[in-house]
C-alpha cells in the first residue's frame, strides 16, 4: 500500500539503518519507521517536512506504539 506522507522528525542514519518518524495525514497519525542498511535506497538524504511517498506492508506493535513494515519511503517531486 502506497500513502502520502511528510517526514516528521530528522533522519537518523547509522551503520544498522535509516529511522525517522512519518506523518500520514490519510492515516490520521504518525509512525516510527526504520528501515535496515540493506533496504536503504537514498531514505537517509530526506529532510524534516519532506513531502514522501511510503509503500508499507503493514503496521505492528512495538512496545507502547505502532509502527510501519516499510518496503520504501521516496521523495514526492509532485508529479502525476
Amino acid at each position: 500500500m502506497v500513502v502520502d506522507g511528510v517526514v516528521a522528525s530528522l533522519v537518523n542514519a547509522s551503520d544498522k539503518g535509516v529511522g525517522f518518524k512519518v506523518m500520514c495525514k490519510d492515516l490520521g497519525d504518525t509512525f516510527r519507521v526504520f528501515l535496515p542498511m540493506e533496504k536503504v535506497k537514498g531514505e537517509q538524504l530526506l529532510n524534516m517536512g519532506d513531502l514522501v511517498k511510503v509503500d508499507f506492508n503493514k503496521f505492528f506493535p512495538s512496545g507502547n506504539e505502532v509502527r510501519m513494515e516499510v518496503k520504501s519511503v521516496t521523495l514526492d517531486n509532485g508529479n502525476k
